[in-house]
């Protein structure tokens, strides 16, 4: 944990809300584009209202006040100012000198508070840009602005420690780019400080490296490798300026260069001459002492011997014979466990929903909500809300960048409707006054855009979920054809009966967003952009209003025609993850029709947010049943699809890792799979070892698998974009388990050379066979699955 940040110098600032401070830059401040770096409008507000000055240092301090993104800001808000982020704090020390190193001081300050990554990020890119060094400058000069720069950094010394331990990556780089830059000044040979400029004295030197090299040697354990690379650097860097330090930097050395990627390994093993490079920690049979190095009979080494567990999994009827032979006491305890006591208890609930707090919770209890809003409105009575939440429905309700597919608006619509007819005596004027301009048809989900008042209307999951609203408040359908002119379906109590299915893979190509129907592609075709597939069952047909509900939330043929709708719901609206969640619950005893109707979701993985993603994911880790094509080619995609972002990443690991763990997911059908997908081209190959490393970390038995996983993609490694990080990975999984692997015959060229590829092969080559403790551990939970001792 990062050191306690001191109390600023400043006098504190009021306390105001993050919104407030919000609606303070968008609707107060002047300015007109993004990029009006000259525009002296602001500065003059400013100097005509040193008051506001308050607001912007509260920036600092309030969590989420400070806008990131003036672009995104200008799209969502239509706001006035657009200058957001580190832009405007830029600005205002450009503007005013005065302020510039209080701003600077400021930004380190709240970095060292307990803020989220998203939103410590604009302040360490604020702090860069203000510390930059010009570019463009050459000799003389640039030494100049580089002493300038270090003697910026060392005003801020005693802090830096603090950032280097901070867990979040820009900070801890932000610290590590301070030390260097100080370091690399007061070198004794190739400094860059001109006579006088030397930001710090010897005895001060000393005492910072002293105290910032802990934190430094700490970068080389994080999995970021910018830095491990940095944290390295620091330490070499330290060696050169305070070489007293050199015995305390080759022990850090020694520690970490186990951990350390091969290209990063040689650095540090420079760090430590005298010492051998560490071996792998292995250990015989029966024995708990580390085995030596060189056998002491004659007898060969050998490795651990896990054996292989067929794919496990119950079938669709055997599914169904257990659900229906299983005592009611248990779901009966189940609902129980989930239901709502009263009205308290439902607006906590609610809270949390529109909140997307604590998501596994909430939304398993999703039923129960619609449960008790349906006999609620079978009994006649009015729930009962505080003033607090009426005014935080109301205020959801006005967000009027969201559009019919956000199903929480929809909710918070009715529950206002329905507070507001059994308050007030006119209750007209009265819902006119809380919910506006708005009406119930305004919320009606007709599906997802076609062109101009036509809509892909085929009973996708966000459909099916808007009906079950709609029963919970007693709503009749919207049309009187077909099977809806019967009334809605009852309320969905219990998940779906197991079903089998049989898929197909389809490929579409999406010409524009509203085209007639997407193009199926057959034969050969190009992947680019526009190309998506999906799994369909042979002759299926989309669910339509004459559907029952039961065989529209099994049918799938729909996500075809929708496919672009859908997947923008995903990026788009964050209650979708609700949605997610319901029918996820639906699907529990489905998971391949579960990952083919979300499918869609996995092609906007470029964004940084994928809503529903993570209730997807718990649910077919949590499968009981075997997996089909369509839920390891949704693994496959969600292995890379996750990567960009740690949460996904780790949903994504941990849902692998429990179907290893459980026998559910089989090591060749997935190797083929990813094989298949990354030769299709259709998935970033360099994002794939991010997960498969994630899913190694988990258990023994989810690191072997995934080791046998690498043993079957390693052929075609040598034509990957970054095909040595699946080596090396393998070689650490190899050392680990004590397992050589075999290099193919198609490797075996690129084995010669300096690239990162090749020395990866010739480390994987050099494992030798020995007996290590996680092998012993795999081994039992292998043996477990087989019912064996």
């Amino acid at each position: 944990m990062p050191n306690p940040v001191p109390e600023s110098v400043h006098p504190a600032a009021p306390a105001w809300s993050a919104e407030y401070l919000q609606e303070f830059l968008w609707r107060i401040v002047p300015g007109r584009s993004m990029r009006s770096m000259d525009d002296e409008v602001i500065a003059e507000f400013f100097r005509e209202h040193p008051e506001h000055w308050e607001k912007i240092w509260a920036l600092f301090t309030v969590e989420g006040a400070m806008p990131s993104n003036g672009l995104a800001l200008w799209f969502i808000y239509d706001a006035q100012l657009t200058i957001c982020g580190h832009d405007l704090l830029v600005y205002l020390a450009e503007h005013f000198p005065q302020y510039r190193a209080r701003i600077e001081q400021e930004c380190v300050q709240a970095l060292l508070r307990d803020y989220a990554p998203q939103n410590a990020r604009v302040f360490s890119r604020s702090f860069e840009a203000l510390t930059a060094v010009p570019k463009g400058l050459r000799g003389a000069e640039r030494k100049q602005a580089l002493a300038a720069q270090a003697q910026s950094y060392a005003r801020h010394g005693a802090l830096i420690p603090a950032l280097l331990a901070s867990p979040v990556a820009t900070t801890a780089t932000v610290g590590a780019q301070m030390l260097q830059s100080v370091l690399q000044v007061c070198a004794p040979s190739g400094g860059s400080a001109p006579a006088g400029q030397v930001p710090l004295t010897a005895g001060e030197l000393q005492a910072l490296v002293a105290e910032a090299l802990p934190a430094a040697a700490q970068l080389l354990f994080r999995r970021e490798k910018k830095l491990m690379t940095a944290g390295l650097k620091v330490l070499e860097l330290s060696v050169r300026v305070v070489p007293e330090r050199t015995g305390e930097v080759s022990a850090y050395a020694q520690d970490a260069v186990e951990v350390l990627p091969l290209e990063l390994r040689d650095r540090a093993q420079k760090l430590c001459p005298d010492t051998a490079p560490a071996q792998p920690s292995s250990i015989q049979p029966g024995s708990a002492q580390p085995a030596s190095t060189q056998p002491a009979t004659d007898q060969p080494p050998c490795s651990v011997q896990i054996p292989d567990v067929p794919a496990l999994g119950l079938s669709a009827s055997e599914v169904n014979a257990a659900l229906n032979a299983a005592p009611q006491a248990g779901r009966a305890s189940e609902a129980t466990r989930d239901a709502i006591r009263n009205d308290r208890d439902c607006e906590e609930l609610l809270f949390a929903l529109y909140h997307l707090n604590e998501r596994e919770q909430s939304v398993r209890r999703i039923p129960a909500l619609l449960s008790y809003l349906h006999r609620a409105h079978q009994e006649g009575r009015i729930i009962e809300f505080s003033p607090a939440f009426q005014k935080h429905l109301r205020r959801y309700l006005s967000r009027t960048w969201h559009d019919v597919c956000d199903q929480l608006r929809y909710l918070a619509y009715r529950l206002l409707v329905q507070h507001v007819h059994a308050a007030d005596p006119d209750p007209q004027a009265a819902l006119t006054e809380h919910t506006g301009r708005f009406q119930g048809a305004d919320f009606h989900f007709k599906g997802y855009p076609r062109k101009g008042s036509e809509y892909w209307a085929y009973r996708s999951p966000t459909a099916l979920f808007h009906e079950q609203l709609r029963v919970a408040f007693g709503d009749q359908p919207y049309s009187s054809e077909g099977a809806a002119g019967q009334g809605f379906a009852p309320l969905l109590a219990e998940p779906l009966p197991a079903v089998e299915r049989s898929f197909e893979r389809t490929v579409i190509r999406l010409k524009s967003y509203r085209e007639a129907l997407p193009k199926v592609l057959h034969g050969e075709y190009e992947v680019n952009d526009s190309t998506y597939e999906l799994w369909q069952v042979p002759g299926e047909e989309p669910a339509t209003e004459w559907s029952t509900f039961t065989a529209a939330a099994y049918a799938v043929a729909g996500a075809c025609a929708e496919y672009p709708g859908r997947s923008l719901e995903h990026t788009e609206v964050p209650s979708v993850a609700l949605v997610c969640g319901w029918y996820a619950w639906a699907m529990r005893h489905n998971p391949d029709l579960l990952a083919a109707q979300y499918k869609p979701l996995l092609s906007v993985y470029q964004f940084s947010r994928l809503h529903g993603f993570e209730e997807v994911m718990q649910t077919l880790g949590a499968a009981e049943r075997a997996l089909g094509v369509p839920s390891y080619n949704f693994l496959a995609w969600a292995s890379v699809a996750s990567a960009k972002n740690p949460e996904y990443r780790l949903a994504a690991a941990e849902a692998i890792a429990a179907l290893f763990e459980a026998g559910l997911l089989d090591v060749s059908t997935f190797a083929e799979t990813l094989k298949w997908a990354l030769e299709d081209g259709m998935v970033l190959p360099n994002r794939l070892v991010a997960t498969l490393r994630e899913v190694s970390a988990i258990s023994p038995l989810a690191g072997w698998r995934v080791l046998q996983v690498l043993r079957l993609l390693l052929p075609m490694v040598g034509e990957l974009t970054k095909g040595g990080d699946y080596v090396r990975l393998a070689v650490e999984l190899a050392e680990l388990y004590g397992t050589p692997v075999e290099i193919p015959v198609e490797l075996e060229p690129k084995m010669k050379g300096s690239t990162v590829l090749a020395k990866s092969l010739r480390a994987l080559a050099a494992v030798t066979p020995r007996v290590t403790e996680e092998a012993l551990a795999a081994r039992e939970a292998a043996l477990a699955l087989l019912g064996e001792s």
